[in-house]
C-alpha cells in the first residue's frame, strides 16, 4: 500500500474492545439505516450500513465526550479514535494506545479520540472506572458512546467482530486501512512519507473481505467445537484456518498448539507443531511468533525441551517489528529470564518499559527489568 507522492493526513479510529463480539454477519445493504455509498470522497456521517476502506467515514453524532471534543472528518484534521474495551473498569491501557499514535505521529497532526461503547460487558460504571484510571487530561480526547453510534456505524458496518480495529480515515474523510494498532502505523508511516496507495490499499481490503467470508463458517465451526470440547475438531479447523492465511489467522496456530498440550494431552506434537510453525508458516508473523513462544515458556511440559524454540520465536518476533513493539520485547525478556540470561532479560524488559505506552505496565516492565 505504498507509493504516491502526495501526504495524507489521517484520522485513525482503533476499536479497541470486544465491543461488537459475535456479531452476525449480513448480507451486503441487508443492515438498516442505509448504506455508506462506496468512493465517496467526503467524510461527514452518512448513517450505518456496509463501509470498507475507500468509502466516507461515519460521523460520531451522538457520543458523550468527558475529555475533550468531537473530531472533525472531511476538514483535515487528524485524529487517532480508540474505542476500547473497559475490562471492568481495569481497562486503561488502549487509551494511553491512541495517545501514543498522536504523540509520534504529530508530525502529520494527529490528535488521539477514545470512545467505550455501552453493552453489557461495558457500562457508564466501568468507563467512568477506565478513564479515571487512564488519568489522562490531554493528548487524548474521551468519549461514551452509550447508544452504540460508533459500534454500529465502524464495528458492524465493515463487518469486524473483533478488536482492536484501526480505521484510518485520510484527510478528506474517506476510509483508508482497516486493522489493528501495529498495522495502522505502518499505514500512518506510509502517509507521512507520501508513501500510500489507496487504491492498493482498498484492493487489498476487498481481497481480504472475500477471504474472510470464506473464513467466517469454519471460525464459527471452531467455536462451536470448542464450546462443545470437540478437540480433535478445533483443531483440525484451527489448522485450516491458518492454512487460509497465516498473517491474518496465525493466532489459530497458537491456539492449535495449546488445544495439543493442554487438551489432547500431546505435548510431543505440540512442539513439533509449534517447530513447524517458527520455522515455516509463522515465520514472518511476530504476533503469531511471539504467542508461541509465551506458550513454551508458560508450560512445564514444553519450557524444559523447548527454550530453544521459545529464544528462536521471541527473537525473530522482535527482528521483525523493528524492536519496536514493548509486549514482543517484554515476551523477549521473560524468555531470556527462564534461560538464565538477566543481562540480555533486563535489556529487554527495560526497552519494553520505554515503549510502553500505558504508565501502570511500563512501570512493571521496569520493576521485570531490575529483576523484581
Amino acid at each position: 500500500m505504498v507509493s504516491t507522492g502526495m501526504t495524507m493526513v489521517s484520522v485513525v479510529f482503533a476499536v479497541c474492545g470486544a465491543v461488537g463480539v459475535g456479531v452476525g454477519v449480513e448480507p451486503e445493504g441487508a443492515r438498516a439505516g442505509g448504506v455508506v455509498e462506496r468512493g465517496v470522497g467526503v467524510g461527514v456521517g452518512v448513517g450505518v450500513g456496509v463501509m470498507t476502506v475507500g468509502d466516507a467515514a461515519p460521523g460520531m453524532e451522538g457520543v458523550e465526550w468527558v475529555v475533550g471534543g468531537s473530531p472533525v472528518f472531511g476538514g483535515g484534521t487528524p485524529v487517532a479514535v480508540c474505542v476500547v474495551e473497559t475490562w471492568g473498569g481495569k481497562g486503561s491501557r488502549d487509551i494511553h494506545r491512541a495517545a501514543g499514535l498522536a504523540r509520534d505521529f504529530s508530525r502529520i497532526g494527529l490528535r488521539a479520540v477514545a470512545v467505550v461503547s455501552g453493552d453489557a460487558a461495558n457500562t457508564r460504571a466501568t468507563f467512568d472506572a477506565a478513564v479515571k484510571k487512564a488519568g489522562m487530561k490531554d493528548g487524548v480526547a474521551v468519549g461514551w458512546d452509550g447508544g452504540g453510534v460508533v459500534r454500529r456505524g465502524y464495528m458492524e458496518a465493515s463487518g469486524e467482530e473483533s478488536a482492536p480495529t484501526v480505521f484510518v480515515v485520510d484527510g478528506r474523510g474517506v476510509v483508508a486501512h482497516v486493522g489493528d494498532f501495529g498495522s495502522a502505523r505502518g499505514v500512518l508511516v506510509a502517509m507521512a512519507e507520501g508513501r500510500f496507495d489507496a487504491e492498493a490499499a482498498r484492493a487489498e481490503r476487498l481481497a481480504w473481505e472475500a477471504l474472510r467470508s470464506r473464513a467466517r463458517p469454519v471460525e464459527r465451526a471452531f467455536r462451536e467445537a470448542v464450546s462443545g470440547r470437540d478437540w480433535q475438531g478445533a483443531s483440525r479447523l484451527a489448522f485450516q484456518l491458518v492454512q487460509m492465511d497465516a498473517g491474518r489467522f496465525g493466532f489459530y496456530g497458537v491456539r492449535r498448539a495449546g488445544i495439543l498440550l493442554h487438551e489432547l494431552k500431546e505435548a510431543d506434537n505440540a512442539l513439533l507443531y509449534a517447530q513447524s510453525l517458527v520455522g515455516t508458516t509463522l515465520r514472518d508473523h511476530p504476533t503469531g511468533l511471539a504467542g508461541l513462544a509465551e506458550l513454551i515458556i508458560n508450560s512445564s511440559e514444553l519450557a524444559a525441551r523447548g527454550l530453544d524454540l521459545a529464544l528462536t520465536a521471541a527473537v525473530r518476533a522482535d527482528e521483525l517489528t523493528g524492536g519496536s513493539d514493548a509486549a514482543v520485547a517484554a515476551t523477549l525478556g521473560r524468555v531470556y529470564a527462564e534461560r538464565g540470561d538477566e543481562r540480555r532479560s533486563s535489556a529487554a524488559y527495560e526497552r519494553a518499559a520505554r515503549l510502553e505506552a500505558d504508565p501502570v505496565v511500563s512501570a512493571r516492565y521496569r520493576e521485570l527489568s531490575r529483576g523484581r
